[in-house]
């Protein structure tokens, strides 16, 4: 799938809901559908993370976790990366994965359940390295972006899979979503740098790759 191709599954399939309405059977319930656009209304928040390969624009969401966004725009607004922002994973169409530590404190709560969730049965087993997992946001499709391993931060990931990552049920906190078509071809360019695979499997960058953290 292209980068235009993924961006417009994105958009079509949020402008097909809003126009049909959600059903149980909809893997993106209880993501805000009002929010679920490529362009930015306002009110909006956006923060760009800055790597060489050019700016990942992401769009915050606060409806899906409030204390994430708060802890992620305080980081942005007072410069306090330093050297704990960076990517170091990249698995070409599965997922960009990074930390964004600073001299702020790590959010620590989880996000909530989306209500049409909360009475439906897991479709597989809690992960190894989640063994207590729950249900802490939508099911994530292309493009969204929430805390690794299940946690609450400050390690993230992109989504950058072909469809909904029903595998992982809603077992991540989501806080963002890739904002634009640009943002996904930067992404991208990041994907395709060298990576090696050391014993546990995971394919990590060869040479990490630091961002900046700034408010658009």
């Amino acid at each position: 799938m292209t980068v235009n191709t993924r961006f417009q599954f994105v958009v079509g399939i949020c402008s097909l809901v809003a126009v049909t309405g959600v059903h149980d059977t909809d893997p993106f319930v209880g993501v805000s559908l009002k929010d679920r656009r490529s362009t930015i209304s306002a009110g909006e928040q956006l923060i760009i993370l800055s790597v060489p390969q050019g700016n990942i624009r992401i769009k915050l969401r606060p409806d899906l976790s409030k204390s994430s966004v708060e802890q992620v725009l305080s980081v942005a607004k007072q410069n306090a990366c330093a050297s704990g922002c960076k990517f170091y994973r990249a698995e070409p169409d599965f997922l960009l994965q990074g930390s964004i530590r600073s001299r702020v404190p790590s959010n620590t709560e989880l996000g909530s359940c989306p209500p049409e969730f909360r009475d439906k049965p897991r479709s597989t087993p809690c992960p190894a390295h989640d063994p207590n997992c729950g249900c802490h946001g939508p099911i994530m499709i292309p493009g969204m972006v929430g805390w690794a391993g299940g946690g609450a931060g400050p390690d993230f990931f992109i989504y950058t899979g072909h469809g909904p990552a029903t595998h992982w049920n809603n077992d991540h906190t989501v806080w963002g979503e890739i904002a634009d078509e640009l943002s996904f071809e930067v992404v991208d360019n990041v994907l395709k740098l060298p990576t090696n695979r050391p014993g546990h499997g995971m394919a990590m960058l060869v040479n990490t790759v630091r961002f900046e953290l700034k408010v658009a």
